[in-house]
């Protein structure tokens, strides 16, 4: 949702590049911001989420919503406790300290490293130069 509202903002700024009304620029802007606000009390946390911070109740009602609109029967939290879950990658290693350099092991991260950072550099520039 954030990368969407970002390339949002490098249109709009783009689009207003012939007229460099930085008040307009700043509205528009700031409405798309509310609308980001809006959508995330509407939106409920993950699964996952809700699990890490010991909200079962609050899961299990998300696996509820989740089955339901995907037609599939409801999966228990008992039963998914049964199930390894695991991908063979821990070796005993409970909290593993990642780096920077994790970054650059997956191409999906490197994608999307490059791309939010053109963004942002490209919404940097473009914005600062109508101040």
């Amino acid at each position: 949702m954030i990368h969407l509202v970002q390339l949002i903002h490098v249109y709009i700024v783009i689009r207003n590049a012939g007229n460099p009304s930085l008040n307009n620029i700043k509205l528009r802007l700031e409405m798309i911001q509310c609308v980001v606000i809006f959508c995330s009390r509407i939106i409920p946390e993950s699964f996952r989420w809700y699990l890490s911070h010991g909200r079962l109740e609050e899961a299990e009602k998300v696996l509820e919503k989740v089955a339901k609109f995907n037609k599939k029967p409801c999966i228990s939290l008992k039963q998914l406790e049964e199930l390894d879950l695991t991908d063979g990658e821990d070796n005993g290693q409970g909290d593993r300290k990642y780096t920077l350099l994790d970054i650059f092991k997956s191409r999906y991260l490197i994608k999307l490293s490059l791309l939010l950072s053109t963004v942002w550099y490209v919404q940097n520039n473009l914005t600062e130069s109508f101040i």
